[in-house]
């Protein structure tokens, strides 16, 4: 519990990588999503963590969680850019895991790359899950 004041709050939030999406569909896009899952899961995490946050309150007998989902989508914009800098920053250990060659991660990035520039293509960034409860 984090205090505040004479109350408490928990409070949790978490990716589900389930609801990111590209229009029009791309391969790396996809190849974004599918190995940094992996690599997630080869490191013991869960890329659908999100949506399992309000069971796991429920579970630990907190009051009544409360649940908001966010899904930021980008045409333009430096956060476009997350696809290709999150393939580049978890390379090695994509290779590493053996989900990724070191050419197919470059061929990715360089789409992506060139992808979070196209004005035409949307991205649509994993599901932001958020749950909190207030301790009476």
């Amino acid at each position: 519990w984090t205090q505040v004041g004479a109350d408490g709050v928990l409070v949790a939030e978490d990716a589900d990588f389930d609801g990111a999406f590209c229009y029009p569909p791309q391969a790396a896009f996809d190849f974004w999503i599918e190995r940094y899952s992996q690599v997630l899961c080869s490191h013991g995490e869960d890329p659908h963590s999100g949506r399992k946050l309000v069971a796991r309150f429920l579970a630990a007998d907190t009051p009544q969680p409360e649940i908001r989902v966010n899904e930021r989508a980008y045409l333009t914009g430096e956060s476009k850019q997350l696809p290709y800098l999150t393939v580049e920053a978890t390379a090695d250990a994509m290779i590493d895991a053996g989900v990724a060659t070191r050419q197919q991660i470059t061929e990715a990035i360089t789409r992506l790359r060139e992808l979070s520039n196209d004005p035409t293509v949307l991205f649509g960034m994993p599901r932001n899950v958020q749950v909190w409860a207030r301790r009476a």
